[in-house]
């Protein structure tokens, strides 16, 4: 926005809710307008509509989407600015909730009755591996009120946790030699109510090992378009400089560029839970993102692929990292992901499918505001500290 001008909010009144940790008050989210009506340009979910519009009129296509959320809750800093965590327990410890150790028990039960008060429904929560890190998995459905019910799911967290004097980060590496967070995206692809990610929509994973075939024709060419623009992608969907902290080897964060079947050191993995192919997983997706931004440049992407009939290259299906099978990993011709926001902001001015799908004022402004971040975060003393009060 410019000095002279401006533009509204207006509400969308199905996301009007009472927040039940603030009884007195609701929470709605809104769209943003100009003087004379028209969508502002650089509104985020403005993007992910349009988007999702082209999808559905050129292929028929719709999206359903599912976050796992991870978050730190930590009890303040130290002298040295340093995050103290809740605890220091390991992964699924239930020490991590006992409530006579200053676990977290009473906090994530009263953060999931809340959510589920707000009409979010929680399929899972759990310790995680690092110190004060936790996990909720969210129920899967429309891309749009998925978006919708992060945003709501984040806020829930912050303020349920400060409730009990606890405060709560989504910074993506809180601590240097433990793992980190993330909010890997899940995405299945819908076509008149049925589920077309598999060729088959019935297909069940039972056979040894499944092939590029056993994925539709669509995901196929889906996910070939983010992987063609992935470098560029990540600039939005891990849009911070300490989000690069997190792609290390062994670490299950996706740090090449790949896909496989349930490989878990891929960014775009194929899952098939309860022994059925029905979703694939963005790992290269974490709190920093906006996800009407994220889930908007993904479908973009996307559309490349789709439109260009994008050929996806093999799966990989081992460890890219493991140091035995460097003559696999050059015969598939993998390559990692950029290792800095600086390295991705650069793929992103060069690419033209995000640049034509955000268009100028939205790709610009973007542009400005993550260089300011780059720049300024390199003047702080502890960015971590920093962004774990902002986050």
């Amino acid at each position: 926005m410019q000095t002279i001008g401006e533009f509204q909010l207006k509400p969308i009144i199905s996301t009007l809710r009472q927040l039940p940790y603030y009884k007195n008050h609701s929470g709605v989210l809104t769209i943003m307008v100009q003087r004379n009506g028209e969508r502002f340009s650089r509104d985020p979910r403005f993007f992910l509509e349009k988007g999702l519009d082209l999808l559905k009129k050129k292929f028929g296509i719709t999206l359903k989407a599912g976050f796992e959320i991870e978050f730190t809750l930590y009890t303040g800093f130290d002298e040295s600015g340093n995050i103290l965590p809740l605890d220091e327990t390991v992964y699924s410890e239930t020490a991590a909730f006992n409530p006579k150790k200053g676990g977290a028990a009473e906090i994530m039960d009263k953060i999931v009755k809340n959510l589920k008060e707000q009409g979010i429904e929680v399929t899972m929560f759990h310790a995680e591996s690092a110190n004060g890190q936790f996990e909720i998995a969210l129920e899967y459905g429309d891309v749009l009120n998925s978006a919708d019910n992060l945003i709501f799911t984040k806020e829930t967290i912050k303020h349920v946790a400060a409730l009990y004097g606890v405060n709560a980060t989504f910074v993506s590496k809180v601590f240097a030699n433990q793992a980190a967070n993330s909010c890997h995206l899940h995405l299945s692809l819908w076509r008149n109510g049925n589920n077309i990610t598999a060729a088959n929509s019935n297909l069940h994973s039972g056979k040894e090992a499944l092939e590029i075939e056993d994925l539709s024709e669509e995901t196929r060419k889906f996910i070939a378009g983010l992987l063609k623009n992935l470098p560029a992608l990540c600039s939005i969907t891990m849009p911070n400089p300490n989000s690069y902290l997190r792609l290390a080897d062994y670490c299950w964060a996706g740090a090449w560029k790949c896909w496989g079947f349930e490989n878990r050191e891929a960014p775009i993995r194929i899952c098939s839970p309860n022994g059925k192919l029905t979703n694939f997983e963005v790992k290269c997706f974490d709190g920093f993102a906006n996800p009407y931004l994220g889930i908007g440049a993904i479908v973009f992407c996307a559309l490349e692929g789709l439109e260009n009939d994008l050929s996806l290259p093999p799966p990989c299906n081992l460890d890219p990292a493991d140091f035995e099978t460097v003559l696999e990993v050059k015969n598939l011709k993998l390559e990692r992901l950029p290792n800095s926001l600086e390295v991705t902001l650069h793929h992103l001015e060069k690419n033209e499918v995000l640049r034509k799908g955000m268009q100028t004022d939205l790709f610009e402004t973007f542009l400005k505001i993550k260089w300011h971040e780059v720049e300024f975060l390199k003047t702080s003393k502890n960015p971590v500290s920093y962004l774990a009060k902002r986050y």
